[in-house]
């Protein structure tokens, strides 16, 4: 009897540990989706899609390039999409300029890009802080220049009630 309790429990240990493995990334990578926001054509003539996505799950799911995270269509399967999702929707993450129509498949879900022309073409995430820098750069600059002036314009002024 003992050993027959002793199977049945190494079983039940066994098969949840399997049922965790299969469910937990695939049931995690499931909770995550494409979602196109905008496009645009540039001076070239070429479409340009502004992606980002929804992840339902309370922490981040990695899903690699591949079957799962991929493009169709030109610039290929690698696009520059994320491959960590991190919890909840993300707006603008990234853009990707393609001479057609480009579909994001993403754990089974997919987004088709052209779609919804955009207002005012924006910028990701990444290039709106590369902007932010360099407007933050520009005015350091132009702060620098006026305490050089301004210096200079009171030892001159210091220099001629001498």
């Amino acid at each position: 009897m003992k050993r027959v309790l002793v199977a049945l429990a190494l079983v039940t240990i066994g098969s949840s540990a399997i049922l965790t493995a299969i469910a937990g990334p695939a049931g995690a990578a499931a909770s995550v989706s494409p979602v196109l926001e905008c496009s645009w054509k540039d001076d070239s003539g070429d479409s340009r899609s502004l992606f980002g996505y929804n992840n339902r799950e309370s922490t981040p799911v990695d899903v690699p390039i591949g079957s799962l995270n991929k493009f169709s269509g030109t610039p290929g399967a690698d696009a520059g999409q994320p491959t960590t999702f991190e919890p909840g929707r993300h707006v603008g993450v990234f853009v990707v300029t393609h001479p057609g129509t480009i579909v994001w498949s993403l754990t089974g879900r997919t987004s088709t890009a052209p779609g919804k022309a955009c207002d005012n073409p924006p910028l990701p995430a990444s290039a709106a802080g590369i902007q932010g820098l360099l407007v933050v750069g520009v005015v350091s600059l132009v702060l620098i220049g006026l305490g050089g002036w301004f210096t200079a314009r009171r030892r001159r002024l210091r220099d001629a009630t001498r």
